[in-house]
């Protein structure tokens, strides 16, 4: 069973990516938003794979990829919201350099502190 759960909705994207902190990486964006206590909970995550990278194996790939590596990444007591957008360097990372990039970004932008 996942640790977090979905961004649902374009309000919710909205919200992370717009008064979320950022922190890039090389093959990626992390976006982490605190959201207010009501809607408070289970973490959330959204991952954001576009065509430019490539073709959907590959995006689906990634994805996989990502929510793997997020799996240990985001505790379960953490209400933040996370939003990973992937640039097309992604395609041509081994699992490892990716998981490396994703955790540094996800600290970066935690340790930023999103308004909101």
């Amino acid at each position: 069973m996942r640790q977090y759960a979905s961004l649902r909705g374009r309000r919710e994207f909205a919200l992370a990516l717009g008064r979320g902190a950022a922190c890039s990486a090389p093959a990626l964006t992390v976006h982490a938003y605190t959201p207010p206590a009501r809607a408070a909970g289970k973490p959330k995550v959204g991952i954001i794979v576009t065509r430019k990278v490539g073709k959907a194996v590959v995006r689906n790939k990634i994805r996989r990829r990502c929510k793997a590596i997020l799996q240990s990444v985001v505790a379960p007591s953490d209400a933040r919201w996370f939003v990973v957008a992937c640039k097309p360097a992604a395609a041509t990372l081994a699992f490892a350099e990716l998981r490396g990039q994703l955790t540094g970004a996800a600290a970066g932008a935690v340790a930023r502190r999103g308004r909101g």
